[in-house]
């Protein structure tokens, strides 16, 4: 569990990396916490002052400091996410950023040990791979099955038809905080 401090750290820390890059100016430092010292995966969204979604760029899996991951994370959120255009400088006061620091993940049974509201989902078969976090199918409304169904599209298989045999599904968890709610 992340403090109070941890987040509203992190979250300036986020807001600057954005703000340095749309200024051309060098990165900012890391802020010395622990916890971005560590091994960490961690999802980055923007949303608009409406909350609908500007960018989102994650990772499911640590292969970086939890910093680094960060960093990483809130550049490509906010330029390189393929469903938005790059963010603009004249846009940056009206987007609020969304954090979500990831557990590691663990195969499942689906849907007998998936829990709805507290495990974000993967699928991955294939080759392909697609992932909601917890909150996802909460704020669409969807019940398990219907999670499913969505994250196979997500993930390019056709709508309607069983999974593939080598379908695996995978949760974790995640602290996710943001701006709007700080």
């Amino acid at each position: 569990m992340l403090s109070q401090n941890d987040k509203r750290e992190i979250m300036a820390f986020v807001r600057e990396v954005v703000r340095m890059e749309l200024a051309g100016a060098d990165a900012p430092e890391l802020p010395e916490l622990e916890c971005l010292q560590r091994s960490g995966a961690c999802f980055v969204m923007l949303r608009d002052l409406c909350g609908c979604p500007r960018g989102c760029i994650g990772n499911v899996e640590a292969f970086e400091t939890l910093g680094e991951n960060l960093r990483r994370n809130a550049l490509n959120a906010a330029f390189t996410d393929p469903a938005f255009p790059p963010l603009e400088y004249d846009e940056l006061d009206e987007i609020q950023f969304e954090i979500s620091v990831l557990t590691p993940v663990q195969e499942i049974v689906f849907p007998a040990e998936f829990q709805l509201g507290r495990d974000g989902i993967i699928l991955q078969t294939g080759g392909r791979k697609a992932v909601f976090l917890p909150h996802i199918p909460v704020e669409q409304r969807w019940d398990a099955q219907q999670t499913a169904e969505f994250l196979a599209r997500k993930a390019g298989l056709p709508a309607g038809e069983p999974l593939p045999h080598d379908a695996k599904f995978y949760t974790f968890q995640a602290e996710t905080f943001g701006e709007r709610t700080m």
